[in-house]
This record gives C-alpha cells, sequence and structure tokens, in this order.
C-alpha cells in the first residue's frame, strides 16, 4: 500500500559501510521497484557494479527502470 517506503528502508540498508551492504537486492513486488531504485540512485550506489538488482515483474510489461535491472516473471 505504501510503495514509497521501499526508498527509506534502501536508503537505510545501503547507508551502511560499503563492507556491510549487501551484494544483492531482490524486489519482490514491483509496486515497489521503481521507489527501490530511486533509492539506490540517491544513496548513489552503482548498479550493478556495487549491487546485483532482481526484481519481479507481471510480464508481459516490466515497469521501465532508470537502472540497468533483472526481471523475473
Amino acid at each position: 500500500d505504501y510503495p514509497q517506503t521501499a526508498r527509506n528502508i534502501v536508503r537505510l540498508i545501503f547507508g551502511l559501510p560499503k563492507a556491510g551492504r549487501p551484494e544483492g537486492l531482490l524486489i519482490l513486488d514491483d509496486n515497489f521497484m521503481e521507489e527501490a531504485c530511486a533509492g539506490l540512485i540517491s544513496m548513489g550506489v552503482r548498479v550493478p557494479e556495487e549491487v546485483e538488482v532482481v526484481s519481479h515483474c507481471t510480464w508481459p510489461r516490466p515497469v521501465p527502470s532508470m537502472l540497468p535491472i533483472r526481471y523475473v516473471g
């Protein structure tokens, strides 16, 4: 119901020192994908150099992303 929360959660997780950050981000609800990507961008996280992002999507039309992410549908 609140996709904007994904941005804050991503900022919290990726605000950790680089050694403590996860290597991947799995987004299981495509309604959160845009806000999660916005969180990564706001933190300056490089995708896919620093983190691999995989998102669920509803086929045949995945939500366009500002980042190079992989989709699973």
